[in-house]
């Protein structure tokens, strides 16, 4: 295994540890998850989000986060058991962070200058990027 198949393999598994924990974190403290988010960003200026005590409709939303975590945790994982012949599951990993990051960053700018939003965007945008150079150079 090449150096940069070696870095590839050790990201997709930090990946997968992260994404798998945001999923259990989220699933058992949705409302806290989102806050922690918030909070900070009223520092910044930013508009926080919401708490509702009562479910909104934007909750039909939450089951498929918690999802779209664990189904990013198992791809990372399984492309990090043999990166070179999966890289296409790293490709749907990274096509997941791209339009997720480009849904923040619509809602950000559409909807609510919010610090999960703008967090989201950034994050899985460098996420996404980073893959792409790992998989280049690897």
């Amino acid at each position: 295994m090449t150096a940069g198949e070696r870095r590839l393999v050790w990201t997709l598994r930090l990946l997968a540890v992260v994404f798998g924990t945001g999923a259990l974190v989220l699933l058992a403290r949705p409302e806290e998850s989102v806050q922690a988010l918030s909070d900070p960003g009223l520092l910044l200026g930013l508009r926080g989000l919401p708490e509702s005590p009562t479910p909104v409709s934007s909750d039909f939303w939450f089951p498929h986060a918690v999802a779209h975590l664990a189904t990013l945790a198992v791809l990372a994982w399984m492309a990090s058991e043999d990166a070179p012949r999966r890289r296409g599951l790293v490709g749907a990993v990274v096509v997941s962070l791209l339009v997720c990051s480009g849904t923040a960053w619509l809602l950000f700018v559409q909807w609510a200058r919010a610090l999960p939003f703008l967090a989201t965007g950034v994050v899985d945008l460098a996420t996404a990027v980073l893959l792409l150079v790992l998989l280049r150079r690897s």
